[in-house]
């Protein structure tokens, strides 16, 4: 999955952005850590952002309730 979301950046950035985007990672633990990471990844590397950014963008996201994740170990 976070191959994925690296490969496809830019089309995933620019649903990121969107207002009414939102995005469920559900599953393991570990994977979803390694896509938070993929994530952050594509906002610093398509939004421009460094990555304290990146992470400042995806909290924001969960604050908004847009970024959701329901992990188990």
């Amino acid at each position: 999955m976070q191959q994925l979301l690296e490969e496809r950046g830019a089309a995933v950035w620019e649903l990121l952005r969107l207002p009414s985007t939102r995005v469920f990672v559900c599953g393991g633990t570990e994977m979803g850590r390694g896509v938070q990471v993929a994530l952050a990844a594509v906002a610093e590397r398509h939004g421009g952002l460094d990555a304290e950014g990146g992470r400042a963008f995806l909290n924001a996201m969960r604050g908004e309730g847009r970024l959701v994740s329901e992990l188990w170990g």
